[in-house]
């Protein structure tokens, strides 16, 4: 995992949903999605106080990498994507999680790119 500081090549648009780990999708996480670009997108949680690892996100056993299920808010569509953890800092009660997307289907790529498209449009008009 990455702590440095991160290059962003994309343009982020503000998201404010919960997104789910896909192995307990529909089950709340306590993931919020703050925004989101082509390349990834910024989490916060509760900070986790105990060390539960079912509250970790990881593939494999490495904690790196994660499936998610990310709902776009006026689509009504889930985004199903491989993430990997490139940050991760705490800041008081709060967990901050930047994640890079490491694999889209071709569908899910095109989705967000047209989700990517309305959002720029509707920052363009306000």
């Amino acid at each position: 995992m990455a702590t440095t500081s991160e290059h962003r090549d994309f343009n982020r648009y503000e998201l404010g949903c919960f997104v789910n780990r896909e192995a307990r999708a529909g089950v709340p996480e306590g993931y919020l999605a703050v925004d989101i670009s082509r390349g990834g997108m910024s989490l916060l949680r509760l900070a986790n106080s105990s060390q539960d690892s079912s509250s970790t996100l990881e593939v494999g056993g490495d904690p790196s990498f994660e499936w998610m299920a990310i709902p776009l808010p006026e689509q009504g569509l889930h985004l199903c994507a491989l993430v990997e953890i490139v940050h991760q800092k705490t800041c008081g009660p709060l967990e901050s999680i930047g994640v890079k997307f490491r694999y889209l289907s071709p569908a899910n790529q095109e989705i967000l790119d047209d989700f990517l498209v309305m959002r720029a449009q509707y920052a363009s008009v306000n």
